[in-house]
């Protein structure tokens, strides 16, 4: 289809007209407005030094930022103040100009006007009737936010832009929005006079959480800081030993200086798979520093009848680098019970349930005895069990192999952790023991540990913050 030149011309004309339309929303979006409200009739409004109009009225497309305001008016002081811009927005200012070499009290006196009589009027005169009552003046309230509620001398009468007849004299205007700060504004209405004031409302801030820890990213599991109740945090580490675990930590109670932490978790290295309970109490918390008092419960087994159990008292000591970094130290200690080898009573019960006797000569046969390590059998010997007694095998402990060890030693910990996210953080952990080793952690009853204990430990490991 063609289109006559009568048509091409509407066309363009209606294409030319949404260009400017839209050229001239986008300039309003990146500009603001401004208001400047005065009782000085005539006053001329300068910004940046360049003329923008009257007061009273709206100029428009301002550059965000901060502008310098001047008023003038024939016959009066020249006002300067500094006025900030955003965009999208039309921020209300007040100003009044002062007259030049008068003030209020400085008003002249009419000289032609008659003057009272000394000592009253003549007699026999009727007085003069008194003035008429004085006739309210006109209050006009603005505000740079839609409706607000507006009283005066603390009664309501309306919302914002409103006119209203107010009586001579001194008065408080108070004008309230929901999310915005209260304007108390003091006035003074003459007689007949027309008064606008400008109430310009800031919007409140949302209330800032005051506690140390202010979002996800601050929260740990090893720090002495409890977590923020109703939020819980999951570890997955692994390392030299145990070779992995997992933790889940919830916070159950934050008052002032105390929490309190309780969680579940599980630890294993493939011989023995430990699950227990853990909780921590945070007793001081004064940036940078916090300390608390942790505790672990737990115990669990593994196959050939090993079994331990584990207590763990200590008191975390952290350093807090804002909600990014946390370092701890962590002594505690740590008491311990281990099953490494079948008691003899476990190889009678294993020999009698594959069908041989139970008695020495049924174990020496069963399939429990000959694929024991021999270290197991370092104190067997015909007088003490009917056992043979092995050659070779020496244990550096003095304890029989066949019992439980139980032994208590002092753990040294440090732990580093980077919070990459609010989900998210990193944490690498050192640990070690200065007073012994701890026998279930090496080759002689398990073939993936050293021939001796290191006695010292690493993990490294993610932390999942809810």
């Amino acid at each position: 289809m063609r289109l006559s030149s009568k048509q091409l011309s509407v066309a363009l004309g209606v294409l030319a007209f949404l260009g400017q339309t839209g050229s001239a929303w986008s300039q309003a979006a990146a500009t603001g407005s401004l208001r400047v409200v005065s009782n000085t009739p005539g006053a001329e409004v300068f910004v940046d030094g360049e003329p923008a109009g009257k007061v009273n009225g709206e100029i428009g497309s301002l550059k965000p930022g901060h502008h310098a305001i001047e008023l003038r008016a024939r016959g009066f002081q020249s006002k300067y103040f500094d006025q900030e811009i955003v965009a999208g927005e039309q921020r209300v200012a007040q100003a009044e100009l002062e007259r030049e070499g008068l003030g209020p009290a400085d008003a002249p006196i009419d000289t032609q006007a008659p003057q009272p009589l000394p000592g009253g009027p003549p007699s026999g005169l009727t007085p003069p009737p008194p003035p008429p009552s004085a006739t309210p003046g006109t209050l006009k309230v603005l505000s740079n936010v839609t409706s607000p509620d507006v009283f005066v001398d603390g009664a309501p009468v309306g919302k914002a832009p409103i006119g209203l007849p107010v009586a001579p004299g001194q008065h408080v205007l108070e004008v309230r929005h929901l999310g915005y700060k209260d304007a108390h504004l003091t006035f003074t209405i003459m007689s007949g006079e027309e008064k606008v004031m400008a109430a310009d409302l800031v919007k409140l801030q949302p209330p800032r959480d005051t506690s140390p820890i202010t979002s996800h990213r601050g929260m740990s599991s090893f720090s002495a800081v409890t977590v923020q109740p109703r939020h819980f945090t999951v570890d997955l580490a692994v390392g030299y030993v145990p070779f992995g675990q997992f933790r889940l930590t919830a916070g159950a109670i934050r008052m002032g200086q105390f929490g309190l932490d309780l969680g579940v978790e599980l630890r294993t290295t493939g011989y023995l798979t430990d699950g227990g309970f853990h909780a921590k109490f945070q007793f001081v918390h004064v940036d940078p520093i916090a300390i608390g008092l942790d505790m672990f419960v737990g115990g669990g087994g593994g196959p050939d009848h090993r079994n331990d159990f584990t207590f763990e008292l200590g008191i975390p000591i952290s350093l807090l680098f804002g909600d990014l970094v946390r370092f701890t130290a962590h002594p505690y200690l740590q008491v311990y019970t281990d099953r490494n080898c079948s008691s003899y009573g476990d190889l009678l019960s294993d020999a009698k349930a594959d069908g041989l006797t139970g008695d020495a000569a049924g174990i020496i046969k069963s399939d429990r005895y000959q694929g024991e390590y021999r270290a197991c059998q370092a104190y067997d010997s015909p007088t003490a069990n009917g056992l043979p007694a092995p050659t070779g095998v020496k244990i550096d402990s003095g304890q029989n192999p066949r019992n439980r060890f139980v032994e208590a030693r002092v753990m040294l910990q440090a732990v580093l952790e980077f919070a990459l996210s609010d989900q998210f953080s990193l944490f690498a952990m050192i640990e070690g023991d200065p007073v012994g080793p701890r026998q279930g952690l090496t080759a002689k009853f398990a073939a993936a540990f050293p021939s001796q204990d290191p006695q010292i430990y690493g993990r490294l490991g993610l932390t999942f913050k809810y």
